[in-house]
């Protein structure tokens, strides 16, 4: 309770922070806009005769409501095509995400909360609809922001298959490189409840500041799932690029 109360003094005393707009700790200011526009490719091998092909078109838009809070509402495309003993394509799916996210600083550790509500047309793999939060808690260094990010998606009225909560833990690290380029990498273990399923992974992205509001980036992540309840390892990879604006 004490703590929850020092962030929120916080969330009213520090203004947002004067960091690169590719920092997952940047929040823009008070009737500022971020926008992230990115395209993804990804590649899952779930037996050694059938792979998973998916391709994702995401715009997610921030909007700054002052005293360390943001508004985001994100909107996701998603194409899959699965080969098995033959190849098919299946409907593309829409999903789309709204919620709230405040950041506060205390003795000097940045502190953000969020929580998404998110919903889905692909109901095959997922739960139709679900609550996502996460708390990311960092510390700015010189040249560096080494963070942990914990999140939790927890389903909402899904069938039995999949109405259990799924967990991820991340540590990263925000580097600039200089100041034209960023690096955030960053290790994950997550727990599929519904699976009974443990993943682990690395992901990374790689961005070009051409101006202080317009970056231009490159990301990948290799993620691999030790034996489920009854199932067989996969693997899974995916590339990306990013547009990020800030106005």
């Amino acid at each position: 309770m004490k703590f929850l109360t020092l962030c929120a003094i916080s969330f009213l005393t520090v203004p947002a922070l004067a960091t690169e707009i590719t920092s997952p700790f940047y929040l823009p200011e008070m009737g500022h806009v971020i926008s992230k526009t990115q395209g993804t490719y990804f590649k899952k091998k779930l037996t050694p005769a059938i792979r998973t092909y998916n391709r994702s078109l995401t715009e997610s838009l921030t909007l700054g409501l002052g005293a360390g809070f943001a508004a985001q509402l994100t909107g996701d495309l998603n194409w899959t095509r699965q080969k098995q003993e033959e190849t098919f394509d299946a409907p593309h799916t829409k999903d789309y995400e709204a919620g709230i996210k405040g950041q506060c600083q205390i003795s000097g550790f940045l502190t953000q909360l969020t929580a998404l509500y998110h919903q889905t047309t692909n109901t095959n793999f997922y739960p139709r609809r679900l609550i996502s939060t996460n708390i990311r808690l960092g510390k700015e260094l010189k040249t560096m922001t080494p963070y942990l990010n914990l999140l939790g998606n927890f389903p909402l009225n899904a069938r039995p298959d999949f109405n259990n909560p799924l967990y991820r833990s991340e540590v990263g690290i925000f580097q600039s490189i200089n100041d034209k380029m960023t690096l955030d990498t960053a290790l994950y273990l997550q727990y599929d409840k519904n699976e009974k399923g443990k993943s682990y992974g690395i992901q990374g992205e790689y961005s070009y500041l051409a101006t202080p509001w317009l970056a231009f980036g490159l990301n990948g992540s290799w993620q691999a799932r030790g034996h489920a309840k009854g199932g067989a390892k996969t693997y899974q990879k995916s590339m990306g690029i990013k547009t990020t604006l800030s106005f």
